[in-house]
């Protein structure tokens, strides 16, 4: 990789934050002694102070979003003041403006390369002022 991550996310299972809390668990350790950034995953239908509190508890840097329920990670995201969110696939056009208006950290997505998107990402820097994306 030519650059360092912005962050590592610890291990976890879609739609299922009980396995998740296992994973991170099992991995926090391993992955703090490496020396990077670390995110908790919060999965639906976790609430933010579950969320928060395992971050807390893991000396966490940061908590990512996941899951599929797209609503469930915008709801969490607006009332996280706490940490930096990450929101993992959160769709595309409105979404991406809606995260940077609420203080999201980042997003991920595949969409825009896959469908062949780019002009979401041109629209971003035109009216939001996101430079360099």
């Amino acid at each position: 990789m030519p650059r360092e991550p912005d962050f590592v996310v610890l291990p976890d299972k879609l739609d299922d934050f009980p396995t998740t809390i296992s994973r991170h668990e099992e991995w926090w350790e391993t992955v703090a002694a490496r020396g990077y950034d670390y995110y908790v995953v919060g999965q639906p239908p976790a609430g933010p102070q579950a969320i928060v509190g395992l971050a807390e508890r893991l000396g966490a840097d940061g908590v990512f979003l996941g899951g599929s329920d797209r609503g469930w990670k915008f709801d969490t995201a607006n009332v996280i003041d706490d940490y930096p969110v990450h929101i993992g696939s959160p769709g595309l056009g409105g979404n991406l403006r809606y995260a940077d208006r609420i203080g999201c950290a980042s997003v991920d997505t595949t969409s825009i390369v896959v469908h062949d998107y780019y002009h979401h990402l041109s629209f971003l820097e035109e009216q939001v002022g996101l430079g360099g994306v």
